[in-house]
């Protein structure tokens, strides 16, 4: 099975793959090449058998998938061996570039481990002698020796890192007398100081307001709800209620409050209807309930001293007469109305 694998841009800068496809047209050099290593399992080994490999690398496009492997094993970018009578490839340097997953890296290995020989051989090395800096993983760059304040060579683009590394542990490849570059530092990991998670970045603690029952009130709203509130307590103390302290949506009863106050309703008005409704029955048998009192009908009835309107019969008829009396009264009405036609006519 197939595994996703890295390749990095450098790749396609890879001057012995372009010059291999230049010399191979229509073989997909570096195509097969970075398809190989899709196939490969966590020890950079595939089996190399043409026609596995077309049947999973480019099967669609005609061409001769043997001549492509044969020119990549000569240009040296992986070595064939033989095992338990099947052939198989290695691509060097492979696990050194490539990571497998945790799943695949606890997994036994797909494909038999090349022998000693191969697998401990000298680095990769390409059909120019040098070495590829990441073989297996398709970087394809090609690291050189480098040399501080030699002329003989110099940085190829995107490897100064190598540069660096090559300088600090191998010294002058070139043997010049100047030191290598001292090592580099780590910079020291500076901590972030955290906010804690109560608290927003410039954000004050404002001082919390007291109760309203501790404090004076300071517009209509409060003075209307601190009167409802005293109110209770009296109610609480005379057993009249059953808890401490009111269940109120206050959102819900501001908005009564301010639509009242446009309507020219003033403060001390709706206090005295608060102080009505302890004697209002409709309002006591409610639970006291501060937005049934500030609902339009009720107050308007606490205002006038008349109590909450009273509900709308729905009946049409009196309670002495029956739906089916109605009825036959109806009917017999008809028929009256109906014989006086027949008078007239």
């Amino acid at each position: 099975m197939a595994r996703i694998r890295s390749i990095k841009p450098e790749f396609f800068k890879h001057e012995e793959l372009q010059d291999l496809e230049l010399e191979h047209p229509g073989q997909y050099i570096m195509l097969v090449y970075a398809g190989l290593w899709t196939q490969c399992d966590k020890n950079g080994v595939f089996p190399c058998k043409a026609r596995a490999v077309k049947n999973e690398i480019l099967p669609y496009i005609n061409f001769d998938m043997q001549k492509t492997l044969d020119i990549l094993e000569k240009g040296g970018f992986f070595t064939k061996y033989t095992s338990g009578g099947r052939d198989y490839g290695y691509i060097p340097k492979f696990n050194k570039y490539q990571y497998p997953g945790k799943a695949e890296q606890k997994s036994p290995a797909k494909y038999p481990e090349p022998p000693a020989e191969i697998a401990n051989a000298e680095p990769f090395q390409g059909a120019s002698g040098q070495e590829p800096e990441q073989p297996g993983n398709g970087s394809g760059t090609v690291a050189q020796p480098f040399c501080d304040g030699c002329d003989n060579h110099s940085d190829p683009e995107g490897i100064q890192e190598y540069r660096l590394i090559g300088l600090q542990e191998k010294g002058n490849s070139c043997g010049s007398s100047e030191p290598p570059p001292p090592p580099i530092e780590p910079v020291e990991k500076i901590e972030r100081l955290e906010t804690p998670p109560d608290k927003k970045p410039g954000k004050v603690d404002k001082p919390k307001k007291p109760p309203l029952r501790e404090r004076e009130p300071r517009n209509g709203h409060e003075r209307v709800e601190k009167a409802y509130l005293e109110n209770w307590d009296d109610l609480y103390s005379q057993d009249r209620v059953n808890t401490a302290y009111p269940v109120v949506n206050w959102k819900q009863t501001r908005k009564l409050l301010s639509a009242h106050f446009a309507k020219g309703i003033t403060s001390d008005k709706i206090i005295g209807a608060v102080n009505d409704g302890l004697e209002n029955d409709f309002v006591m048998r409610g639970g006291y309930s501060l937005a049934t009192m500030l609902s339009a009908s009720v107050l308007n009835g606490l205002l006038n001293s008349t109590g909450p309107p009273p509900k709308r019969r729905h009946r049409i008829a009196s309670d002495e007469v029956s739906g089916s009396d109605w009825e036959k009264r109806f009917e017999r009405d008809d028929l009256d109305e109906s014989f006086r036609e027949g008078e007239t006519a």
